[in-house]
This record gives structure tokens, sequence and C-alpha cells, in this order.
């Protein structure tokens, strides 16, 4: 095995190999971060607003995911966990405009309090939690993300058991980009 076979190198004294200066690979930890501010939208952004324009309130170019998850559910951590993905990511706390010349500009916030709507389904009769999770869905997919105003992700944690959740996450497509 390999455990064994780095046990007999390091107990022989050849387990060490000198290695050259290679230069390494950047990491997430050495890119800076962009500081609030107003930055120009990319050519696929102005693309998507331009089509926006043509159709107002189009959903085409929102994105859902449906989780279940199994098992317990610390959801204070969970929340937490989207909290901080959200300070570290520029990108999500973004917001699109047009200027006051007419060019779509994304502006990058200095903080975002990132909201979990939460819906405990215990209550409702079993045969009926699928429904009303459905309903749930619906009614947060349908809405639509308004690219000028903070948040362009939507979650939304559904209980429907003591260790079964659901998490949806809707997000604007301008997230991606």
């Amino acid at each position: 095995s390999v455990a064994r076979l780095a046990a007999h190198l390091a107990a022989t004294g050849r387990g060490t190999v000198a290695t050259p200066d290679v230069p390494t690979t950047p990491t997430v930890a050495d890119v800076p971060e962009m500081p609030a501010g107003r930055y120009p939208a990319t050519a696929a952004q102005s693309q998507v607003a331009f089509l926006d324009r043509l159709a107002p309130g189009n959903r085409a170019y929102l994105t859902q995911s449906l989780l279940t998850l199994h098992g317990e559910l610390d959801v204070d951590a969970l929340h937490g966990a989207i909290q901080d993905l959200t300070d570290r990511h520029e990108h999500l706390r973004t917001r699109y405009a047009f200027d006051e010349h007419g060019t779509l500009t994304g502006w990058i916030e200095p903080a975002l309090r990132v909201e979990l709507a939460r819906h405990d389904l215990r209550e409702v009769p079993p045969w009926m939690r699928e429904a009303e999770a459905g309903r749930i869905v619906a009614a947060v997919t349908g809405a639509g993300i308004d690219p000028a105003r903070l948040p362009l992700l939507r979650w939304c944690l559904m209980r429907l058991g003591t260790r079964q959740h659901r998490l949806l996450v809707v997000e604007h497509h301008y997230v991606h980009d």
C-alpha cells in the first residue's frame, strides 16, 4: 500500500526528495479583491440587458437549482456559509443598471446581508407537503429579479421533515458573467 511504502521510505531516510525552485501556482488567496465601486459590464452582460429591454420581465435569464438535503441540518451554519460566500465573492454583491450615458454598468456593493427564506412544512399534512413545496418553488421562481437591485440570488429553505430539507437557489444570469 501507499502507506507502507511511505513508512518504508521514511524509515530508510529515502523519503525526502529535493525539489528545484518551481514557481507556485497562484491560489484564490493571491487574487486581490475588487474594491466596491463602479465597473463596466461585459459584452455578454450588455447583450442580456439589450434583450431584457426588448422583452422586460422575461425569466429566460433566471436559473434555478433545487437541492434535496437528507440528514441533520444546522440551518444557522448553512446561512452563515451562504453569507461567507457572498462576503468573499464580489460578483454576488454586484448590481447592474444603465448609467447616465445609457451604458450598462456594474456596481459592487461593499456588503450585502443575505436572506435565507425558511418554510417549515412539517405541520402540513404529509400528503400535501409536496404540493405545498411546489407552490413555494413556483412563487419564488416566478418572481423576477431586477438586476438593478440586490440581491441577484434568492435562497429558500423548505423543511419537509425532521431530517429532510429542500434548498432552492434562484439567480440572475449576471451572477455567472
